[in-house]
This record gives structure tokens, sequence and C-alpha cells, in this order.
């Protein structure tokens, strides 16, 4: 995201465009100016406002979104929730300003969905005083069982569909939980915003809401574009050939038959792709995690670069495939004049890593950082554009493309991850157990904060029981360890197993006695058993069930038919 972001600003300021590939081998300041001075220039080309028009087409990703929401257990997935906590005095009057003005600022807050004259599906926005929006006010002071209440009307609103031709896409409700205190969970459906657009709005609110208190105006900045001027652009850059050399590159990576990641799944998998999630946390040891950085940074490589090829690692020695698609988000923001904007800007980057079990890990990163670097230079092609060039066969038992996505959250954006304080108020998380969402097979998510990394597996609890996840994150971590310690050992020999399995293979499961006398054989086991328990039930075949005795002389009725 840095080496992102620095490429954008220096084709702004400087008109020159530099290869991510070059800019990550040159970290130091001097080598970089030596870099734009050895460019050829090129004219820098902001995204431009485009006329009023009665609709505007849709971005690749929100057509993609549309056609996934018109189904329930769709809508719903692609909900992002958030809530927060309020301490002091609030005031009811600026929040309702903060909100209003933010659905003002930001056009695509009060954008909605639906076809045109000509049956296309458009982009629809409405005027700030006609989108729709209210906060909804709930007085929970004198409610009994209180917090078993909020948890349930709080997951209500978090888990409601939106009605995406009518909108509003965003909606909020305020509980008042005591005389100065209250939970605020809001709610914007993904066609019109992101993760980093959920961090955008929270900022800007409270910094609306603090500045109405003071009876001031704001200092936001005024928007240049909107997201309807991306949308357009982003489709004009496309149908003008710009995009062509990152559409070659794209369908160059998935040339040839396609791999379907076959990992061993704990029930079969539904004929319908379902969303129905789980989530097993675990922190991972910070003596490993340490040895990790390191290692990736002797091998010019990223703590994403090396983690992608753990988890490559892992996938291998559950299936033994090697040619592996894992996705990847980005947040699609290369573009400067994005920064601050709210909208649906992420891509998908589909990272596919061919490979041979004789490798070892630094091998692995190598071509991992090789392919990532290239996949970053031609972020700006639509994963969604990619799918329907591939033509893929329909599928809906399961995600397009890949099953397994891998996210380090590290970036620069501007969490309200702890407490915080506002004009007389005090702001926390609200931690709220919502229904947990698994849009893929499994999502290995690690949160880098400090020396510590954390990992948070979500799997679909259709697929896997937890019991298997929990196994998964021992087997990862394991690895992790096995990986730091001995990097040049082949990764097929890499130990992944804790001791207990260990045990269990190569003792329990391989007991050499046989259980029954050596001198003895199954014939002569069974005729003892006859004359033990003649009268016992030895088979069941529907409604017939035969004693030892008569399946004996069944047998040997057989026998002296065949012997004749």
């Amino acid at each position: 995201l840095k080496v992102t972001r620095l490429e954008s600003f220096l084709y702004k300021a400087f008109e020159v465009k530099i290869p991510l590939h070059d800019l990550f081998g040159v970290p130091v300041l001097e080598d970089q100016a030596v870099l734009i001075e050895r460019s050829q220039k090129i004219s820098y080309n902001g995204i431009t406002p485009v006329p009023v028009q009665p609709s505007y087409p849709l971005s690749s990703s929100q057509r993609r979104l549309w056609v996934l929401s018109q189904f329930a257990e769709g809508n719903i997935a692609y909900n992002m929730p958030g809530a927060y906590v309020f301490e002091g005095d609030l005031s009811l009057p600026s929040l309702t300003y903060a909100f209003n003005e933010l659905i003002r600022r930001h056009e695509i807050l009060r954008t909605v969905f639906h076809e045109d004259s000509n049956g296309e599906v458009r982009q629809f926005i409405h005027h700030a005083n006609a989108s729709g929006f209210t906060i909804e006010s709930i007085d929970l002071r004198n409610v009994v069982n209180q917090h078993a209440r909020l948890q349930q009307l709080a997951e209500r609103s978090a888990t409601k569909s939106f009605d995406l031709s009518r909108g509003p896409l965003l909606r909020a409700v305020l509980f008042h939980t005591d005389e100065e205190r209250w939970v605020l969970a809001y709610t914007m459906h993904h066609i019109v915003g992101d993760g980093w657009s959920m961090d955008v709005l929270f900022r800007e609110l409270l910094h609306i809401y603090n500045a109405h208190t003071k009876n001031t105006p704001h200092a936001l900045p005024g928007l240049r574009i909107q997201y309807k001027d991306y949308a357009t652009w982003q489709q004009s850059q496309l149908t003008s050939g710009t995009m062509a050399v990152a559409q070659v590159y794209w369908l160059k990576q998935f040339e040839g038959e396609l791999p379907q990641l076959a990992l061993p799944l704990d029930h079969p998998r539904p004929v319908v792709r379902t969303y129905n999630g789980g989530v097993v946390i675990r922190q991972l040891p910070v003596d490993q995690v340490m040895a990790m950085k390191s290692l990736v940074r002797e091998q010019g490589a990223t703590l994403f670069m090396g983690l992608l090829g753990l988890v490559n690692v892992l996938l291998h020695r559950y299936t033994k495939q090697e040619d592996i698609i894992i996705g990847t988000p980005i947040a699609g923001r290369s573009h400067v004049d994005l920064i601050d904007q709210i909208g649906l800007y992420i891509n998908t980057l589909a990272l596919r890593t061919c490979f041979s079990s004789q490798d070892d890990f630094l091998d692995l990163l190598k071509q991992i950082r090789e392919n990532t670097l290239a996949a970053y230079e031609h972020q700006g092609y639509p994963f969604d554009e990619l799918l329907e060039q591939l033509q893929l066969q329909r599928d809906m038992s399961r995600n397009a493309l890949f099953d397994v996505m891998v996210i380090l959250q590290n970036n620069e954006r501007k969490y309200m991850s702890g407490e915080g304080s506002l004009n007389n108020l005090q702001i926390s998380r609200y931690e709220n157990h919502n229904r947990e969402i698994s849009k893929l097979d499994i999502t290995f998510e690690f949160e880098e904060t400090g020396q510590e990394l954390s990992l948070r597996i979500q799997y679909n609890t259709d697929l896997f029981e937890a019991a298997s996840i929990h196994r998964m994150a021992t087997h990862l971590e394991l690895l992790l360890g096995a990986v730091v310690r001995t990097p040049q050992l082949s990764i097929n020999k890499l130990p992944y197993l804790s001791v207990e399995e260990e045990v269990q293979l190569l003792e329990t499961f391989n007991v050499s006695s046989p259980g029954y006398p050596s001198g003895e054989t199954i014939i002569s086991q069974f005729e003892a058993r006859v004359q033990a328990a003649p009268d016992s039930i030895a088979l069941v075949f529907e409604d017939c069930t035969l004693s030892y005795a008569a399946l004996n002389a069944h047998a040997n009725q057989l026998a002296h038919y065949l012997q004749a």
C-alpha cells in the first residue's frame, strides 16, 4: 500500500510513472530521487467530473455485487456493520447534522441502483434532502436484561437486507442505554463502500460533529470528484484500451487448466453457496513472527509475501496440489484522487502460484515476491472484468476462481481501535457478536500490531467443523516455526503435525499386532464364533437377520454346491 501510494503521489507531483518493481527495490530517498530524474515525463491525467446526467454507469465491482445481492443471502452477506459507545454529553442535533452533512458531501451515500428505460442497471443519485436517511432512536434505559436486548437489536439492524433500488443504503440506530451512555450502530451496503470507506465515514462524522457542537464550520476540504466520476472514468479506461496491457497480463496468468482447491471437507458442499460463518482466533508466537519478518526482509520481500507463502505451503500439505490460486483484497486507491473518498474502490487480486514440492521455502518466497509485485503493477484491472474475460463455467456452489483468501491488516488507515475523546464525549468500540459471515470457504486474516501478529481464520460452517479449523491454525503455527528454523528444507518435508498427531499416526494407527492369534484364519475365527454363540445375530440386511448358525449353514450349503 505504501509503495502504491508513493507511485501515485510521484505521478501527480513530478509527472513520472515509476514501475512498482523499481520503487520497491529503492527504499532510500536519494535513490528514489535518481529514479525520478531518469524517468520520462508523462502528463498527469486526473479523474475529471462528468456532466450532470439522469443516471451513471456502475463500476465493475458494483455490477457483480448488484447481481449477487439479488439473492437474499447474498444481499445480507455484503452488509458492513460498525458500532461505537458514546459516553458523556451527546448532542443528538449535532449527530444528526453530521450524518446529513456526510450524505450531502458524499453522493454515493444517497445513490440507488435500478434499471433505466433501456433495461441497463445504472446509478441514480438522490438530492441530499431526499436521501430518506434518519437516525432511529431506541431508549433501553429501563429495559430488563438490557445487554441481551441491545445485542439482539444491533444484530437485527446489522443483518437486515437493503433494497438497492430504493435506498438509503446507509442506516443508523442510536441506543440510549444510560443517562450519559449511548451505542451508535450503523450499517452500510458494500455496493456503496468498503472497509476504507467505513473509516473515512466515521472519521469525518466525528470531525463534523465536533465542529457543529462548537458552532464552527468544519474544515474538511471539498471533494473535487465523486464516485460516479470514478465509475465513469474506470469504464472509459476499459473501453479505450488503456488497460489492455493489464488485461493481457492477467489473462496470461490464468492460461490453461485452472486448478480447483481440493481441501478435505467435513460436510458435503451445498449445491448453492452459503455464507454461514465461524471464526477461530490465534495469537502467533512473537519470537517466530520476528524471525519471519527478519527472514523475508533478508530476501527483499514483505511480511505479506511470507505469510502468503506459508498459507500456500499449508494448502499444499493438505491437498498435495502444486498449482494454487489464493485471493487477496487491495485498497484500489492507487489514484491519488481517491484517498479520502467513500465508495466501492476495493479490488481483488487472484495470485496463482505454481511450484514443486521439492522447492524450499526460499524458492517459493522468491517466486511469490515476483508474482505479487507484478500483480501490484497491474492492480488497476478489475477482478470482475477478469472473470468475464475468462468465461468460467458457472458453479453456484463456490466462489469464482479461488476458495481461499489471505489478508494482512497493517495499513495506515486511521482506525478508532481503542478509546478516544471528542468534545465532552468518550468513544470506544462496541463489541457486538454479530452473526459471522463467510464469503469464501476459508479466509486467513492476519493483523500486525507492533511486534505481535494475530491470526483470524474465518470459515464456512456448512463445510468445516470448528475442530478442523482449530487444527488447521495449529498446523499453520507449527509450519511457521519450521520455516523460520529451516527455510532451506523442501516444502514436502517441513513438519506441521503436533506431537499428539505424530504419535497417533506412527503408533496408534500403525499397530503391528493383528489383535487375534497369529495361527488363526478368518475362517477358523468365524467357526469358533459359531460354536461359542450360534444364536447371536451375525448379519442384518433390510428386514432379514441371520444368526451365526444360520449363516454358517448357508455358507456350507453354497460351498457344497460349488464343490459339486
